[in-house]
């Protein structure tokens, strides 16, 4: 707990100290930040050249799920806009 105030003690005498610890954090989060964004697009590339080296292509993909139903919902060639008033109960 010792070590806590004395970082604590330094910045508050010294808040240039607190910036550029907080230059320092926002660097490394950014540089993680990166790290793992090329991470994801280097896997996204892998699995579209996956998938081209597969002869896939946009011609040969089909919708494999259950079919799309009709909507439930009833229409009704008369609208009519009406107001409820809630109870106070």
């Amino acid at each position: 707990m010792g070590l806590i105030k004395a970082i604590a003690t330094l910045i508050n005498a010294f808040p240039i100290l607190a910036k550029l610890l907080g230059q320092l954090n926002d660097a490394i989060k950014e540089k993680n930040a990166r790290e793992r964004y090329e991470e994801k697009t280097d896997r996204i590339d892998d699995a579209i050249n996956t998938a081209i080296s597969s002869g896939v292509s946009a011609d040969s993909i089909e919708f494999r799920g259950s079919d799309v139903e009709t909507s439930r919902i009833q229409s009704s060639s008369e609208s009519s806009t009406t107001f409820h008033k809630g109870s106070a109960e």
